[in-house]
């Protein structure tokens, strides 16, 4: 007798954690892994699965998800060290799928800055300038407007 209702207590458990796992079954489906930025960074990020050339065309910078806090982190770095004594020449920074590019050049006494990120997804790669000939300061606020619009893109 007292077998018999624990195996209905212990059955009744059971069918209690299944049904909790049947609902939270659509919550921890696939995720997103790609970021699509607008290049010109007004336009809120959307985030896809895959990727196809006619995305690619539409005039959006791909990045994956894990992505995008490192590659904030490196570009907020880089704006704190641009009035620090760079070299130059050229430096390239790593970022998993993603290479942030700093190309620096002297032109008199001032430093003039292209900076760009370059990034793979799914086969196709892409370029996002983020710096195009600025010196010092002008170079620094359109990173920290960049590095703003990447935290905001951080779903």
């Amino acid at each position: 007798m007292y077998e018999i209702v624990r195996y209905k207590v212990y059955a009744c458990l059971i069918m209690k954690y299944l049904f909790v796992l049947l609902l939270l079954w659509p919550i921890a489906g696939k995720a997103q892994s790609i970021a699509l930025l607008d290049q010109q960074w007004k336009a809120t990020a959307t985030y896809t699965d895959s990727l196809t050339l006619e995305t690619v065309l539409t005039g959006v910078f791909p990045i994956y998800l894990k992505d995008i806090e490192p590659v904030a982190q490196a570009v907020q770095q880089l704006q704190k060290k641009i009035n620090l004594s760079y070299m130059a020449g050229t430096d390239k920074t790593h970022i998993g799928h993603t290479v942030l590019v700093l190309q620096t050049k002297m032109i008199g006494h001032k430093r003039q800055y292209h900076i760009s990120l370059n990034t793979e997804c799914n086969g196709f790669k892409t370029y996002l300038p983020l710096v195009q000939g600025a010196f010092d300061r002008v170079a620094q606020q359109r990173l920290i407007v960049f590095a703003d619009y990447l935290k905001n893109s951080i779903p």
